[in-house]
Order: structure tokens, then C-alpha cells, then sequence
């Protein structure tokens, strides 16, 4: 890993720099929402996934959510469309499957 100090620096730089010519795409933001974005694990060291990054810079900023957003709005909308997703997604296919199974015993 980095040195503290400069990944620090560079999670305080993220969540603050305002670059106008950083963007991410619909359709990337869309794909992430479908698939889900995978941060590193939680820390443990019985398992050995412990995350530096996520300790010092916080959940929201740790190095693997700033290399795949390239600024914290793209990060809170992915989160925002994550959820929509999954709520109307998990709802829908709840619905097809106890349609099914209430056809199924008639």
C-alpha cells in the first residue's frame, strides 16, 4: 500500500476536486447498478483481507471506490441506482415466482 499520508491525501483530493472533464458513462454507471460493485471485504485479520485503505480513508473513499468512480457524486449515484435495482428487481421476481407457484396448485 501507499504511505498513510498520501493515501490519505489522495481520498481527501477525490472527495473534494471538482473536475468538470471527469465523467463516468450512463451506461457504465447502469452496468455497475446491475451487477454490483464489489469493495474490498470487511477487515479481518483471521482472514487476511484487512483494508488499510477503508481504515484511514473511510468506507466512502478507500482506494478500490476511487480508482472505479472518478469523483464521490458517481459513486453516490451508483449507490442510489444499486438500490432502486435491487428493490424493483427483488420485488418483480418475487411477484413471477409465487405467480408461478400459485399457478402451479391450481
Amino acid at each position: 500500500m501507499k504511505d498513510i499520508k498520501d493515501e490519505i491525501r489522495e481520498a481527501e483530493n477525490w472527495k473534494v476536486d471538482a473536475n468538470p472533464g471527469v465523467y463516468m458513462s450512463v451506461n457504465e454507471l447502469v452496468t455497475l447498478a446491475i451487477r454490483g460493485f464489489g469493495t474490498c471485504k470487511k477487515d479481518s485479520l483471521k482472514t487476511g483481507d484487512y483494508c488499510a485503505s477503508r481504515k484511514y480513508c473511510g468506507e466512502d473513499a478507500c482506494n478500490c471506490i476511487r480508482a472505479s468512480f472518478p469523483a464521490p457524486e458517481y459513486y453516490e449515484l451508483y449507490l442510489r441506482l444499486r438500490e432502486y435495482y435491487l428493490h424493483n428487481v427483488g420485488e418483480a421476481l418475487l411477484e413471477k415466482i409465487a405467480g408461478e407457484h400459485m399457478r402451479e396448485k391450481q
